[in-house]
């Protein structure tokens, strides 16, 4: 019990106390106690949900308000569990439907009128997300999830809760865009016209045009990235296990590094050895006069940064399937 007040003691902060939406650092702690004399603009951000809701009229937090209390009225883990699953259903759902400037989807204004609208959510929607998620974790737990480990199924909640709102809500909202209907077309046809477009499927290249199109270039690169890198692995993982060459150990704990390492490093190391600017590159013009170029930024530069990137997880493939390979069939066929 002593986990679950906890999350409820921090989801009533963030109702009461906390400004609710994106508040400027002007504004004030100090200030939320004295609502009524604050500015309209000001009142509009710094307010807490229960101002915003009793003061400002913005009905949507409701919800919001209603799965805070249930818990509060039954401590069962079910309470806790559909409570937690509440809040931040409501939470995500008031936030895509209702904007800057009032309703998301013009078809909402005929149902329900016009809105003024809301802003950002600012540290008390974050802290009470939080606090939903540790009720709804509480509750999994409680249920016997991960055998009941309440820390554990808040950290696998956390994680996936970190993975759906930076990565698979972007990429939802992104590729939902290209669904949107432009003039008088419906959403199929704008999809369909995006789709097909000359400047992804031209292939201008082969008929001694510029280049391609963008998902011929992709395949060729990814073409040439797979074999360049497999080829460097297997070389790599034959001299691991297969010579005696001094170093070995050191080898196979840096091919980890570039696995660990973020994907825009690499790139970014690249550009200052290789660009226009780049230390070599400076090195080459003053002592070969060779001169500046942006080749970097082109085909061979993405090839080499794919390559240098892929190359360690190939090699850690091609470790395993040359260690199961026996010396045996490899000393018979060389025989043959």
């Amino acid at each position: 019990m002593r986990n679950s007040t906890v999350w409820l003691l921090l989801a009533w902060l963030a109702l009461a106390l906390v400004p609710w939406y994106a508040a400027p650092w002007s504004a004030g702690l100090l200030s939320l106690f004295d609502g009524a004399a604050m500015a309209p603009e000001t009142r509009a951000v710094a307010t807490p949900a229960l101002g915003q809701l009793s003061w400002l009229g913005r009905w949507w937090l409701l919800p919001l308000l209603l799965c805070a209390l249930w818990p509060v009225l039954r401590r069962t883990p079910n309470a806790m569990l559909l409570a937690g699953a509440g809040g931040l259903f409501f939470l995500a759902l008031q936030g895509l439907l209702i904007g800057l400037n009032g309703w998301t989807y013009t078809a909402f204004n005929t149902l329900f009128g016009p809105l003024d609208g809301q802003f950002g959510l600012g540290w008390g929607g974050a802290l009470y997300a939080l606090a939903m998620l540790g009720l709804l974790t509480q509750g999994l737990a409680r249920r016997g999830l991960l055998q009941g480990d309440a820390f554990a199924v808040w950290t696998v909640g956390f994680i996936v809760s970190l993975i759906v709102v930076f990565i698979l809500y972007p990429l939802g909202h992104i590729l939902l865009s290209a669904f949107e209907a432009s003039g008088d077309s419906g959403a199929l046809l704008a999809f369909w016209a995006r789709l097909s477009q000359n400047s992804i499927w031209s292939l201008d290249c082969l008929a001694g045009g510029r280049s391609c199109g963008s998902a011929w270039n992709s395949l060729l690169l990814a073409l040439l990235s797979g074999l360049s890198s497999t080829l460097l692995g297997l070389a790599f993982a034959l001299l691991v296990v297969r010579t005696a060459m001094p170093g070995r150990r050191a080898l196979r704990m840096l091919t980890v590094l570039p696995i660990v390492t973020p994907p825009f490093v690499v790139g970014l190391a690249l550009i200052l050895l290789l660009g226009r600017s780049g230390s070599i590159t400076q090195w080459l013009a003053m002592l070969f006069d060779i001169p500046a170029s942006r080749w970097i930024y082109g085909l061979p530069g993405i090839w080499l940064a794919q390559t240098l990137s892929f190359t360690p997880v190939a090699f850690l493939v091609m470790v395993g399937v040359v260690q199961g390979v026996s010396p045996a069939l490899e000393e018979a066929a060389q025989t043959l």
